[in-house]
């Protein structure tokens, strides 16, 4: 699961931190430039994951570049965990990092709500589906908040689209501009999106044939 979990950030950080030693632009970047700022996020990060106690901050490291770098991949709520467990730091940081846990586990439940409902609509009406990505990948984290999702996206068959349709509307969402050859996205207020995939990759794919018979190979649960 720890892999899982840094796979999204540990691979963007180390990318972005091999090119800011050759660009110079790159090293004066106030979210890039303290090469201890990138390790020590990954250190927080590791150490919420896993359960562990959080190093304390180096000296020449500055909580609020820790910030700054985790907001920008989107990782500071899996951040806050180890950070509300450090002592002798500023309470604004704290308070920043706490902001922004509060906001995912408040928008998660959101979404997992309105999941619930979604699926025992689809499964009333008889459609067969699949929750996609996020939302599933979640449940393996330490906590389902450390894997932020802005949407919830769900895949049935394209036969069952105009009834998955119908069931979006009845239950408030109202469509997000034009179909298109995959998917079709709803959103409601506040911040709900979900899209309702009805093919996974496009028909020029090698896997396209495979990833279409997705349903037939699935086993309940």
């Amino acid at each position: 699961s720890l892999w899982t979990a840094l796979f999204k950030v540990r691979y963007p950080l180390r990318r972005l931190r091999k090119s800011a030693k050759n660009t110079d632009e790159q090293a004066k970047s106030p979210i890039l430039k303290p090469k201890p700022c990138v390790t020590y996020l990954i250190s927080l990060i590791r150490c919420a994951i896993n359960g562990d106690e959080p190093p304390s901050v180096p000296e020449d490291v500055d909580l609020k570049d820790v910030f700054k770098l985790a907001l920008a991949h989107k990782v500071a709520n899996i951040a806050a965990y180890s950070v509300i467990e450090l002592e002798n730091i500023s309470p604004e940081i704290k308070n920043a990092f706490k902001t922004e846990l509060f906001k995912v586990v408040q928008r998660r439940a959101s979404q997992e709500e309105q999941l619930k409902k979604i699926e025992e609509s689809l499964q009333a009406q008889g459609i067969k589906y699949c929750v996609l990505k996020g939302n599933e990948i979640a449940k393996y984290y330490t906590f389902p908040d450390m894997r932020f999702s802005l949407d919830i996206d769900i895949y049935v068959e394209p036969k069952e689209v105009p009834r998955a349709e119908e069931i979006m509307q009845g239950l408030g969402y109202v469509q997000e501009g034009q179909k298109n050859t995959k998917d079709v996205a709803f959103t409601k207020k506040p911040n709900l999106t979900v899209e309702i995939h009805f093919d996974l990759n496009f028909e020029t794919d090698l896997t396209h044939d495979y990833f279409a018979e997705l349903l037939r190979r699935l086993k309940p649960v």
